[in-house]
């Protein structure tokens, strides 16, 4: 096993190594991830409240623009919410992910009237995060908690914001590397239903 995740994490630092640190204020540029497979695990985004308020200062077609064209170190903090991802293994074998690792993130779909998703314009560290694995247990499940609109790569790479009243659709993904595969270049994804929230001002 230490040889297998010693060749992992010497593959993904060499792809990961000359671009995970911006230069200067520009936002991180990413490779391109390989092509994911569908995981056979049921993914349900839950929410334990679904009825949210715009931020003060967040609402409008100005706020919206300034996500998209920020000015220099403007990063403004995404909206709270309280969501769970859940993870059911449906099969008879056990199932093991790989959470908060560089080669596969948590992500956020945000549909609705005035959804916006913007660049967090972090700076990150040349490290490669290998992430824990998580073994699943068949019928059983593993959850995520989701505390605000923010993720992507680190969990902090892209925020979303719903800048008008109105109902809104949230669906919530997980990809993450094969611990199995020594190349490193096997994704797998699991992604929920949308669920429905409401805005108001």
């Amino acid at each position: 096993m230490s040889t297998r995740i010693g060749l992992f994490a010497g593959l993904m630092v060499a792809m990961f190594a000359s671009v995970l640190m911006a230069q200067g204020d520009e936002p991180v540029k990413r490779p391109a991830r390989p092509e994911p497979a569908k995981s056979p695990l049921v993914a349900t985004l839950i929410a334990n409240k679904d009825t949210y308020t715009i931020p003060e200062g967040q609402r409008g077609k100005d706020f919206a623009a300034k996500v998209k064209s920020p000015s220099k170190g403007e990063t403004p903090e995404p909206p709270a919410v309280d969501m769970v991802f859940q993870l059911k293994n449906p099969t008879d074998e056990p199932i093991t992910i790989v959470i908060d690792s560089d080669a596969g993130s948590l992500d956020l779909k945000l549909e609705g009237p005035g959804a916006v998703i913007g660049d967090g314009r972090r700076i990150f560290t040349r490290e490669f995060r290998l992430g824990k694995p998580v073994e699943i247990a068949p019928g059983k499940t593993h959850e995520i908690p989701i505390k605000a609109l923010r993720f992507g790569f680190r969990g902090v790479a892209q925020h979303a914001y719903w800048t008008e009243p109105g109902t809104y659709k949230v669906v919530a993904s997980l990809r993450w590397p094969d611990p199995a595969d020594d190349s490193g270049k096997k994704i797998w994804q699991a992604t929920s239903e949308p669920i429905e929230v409401t805005v108001k001002e």
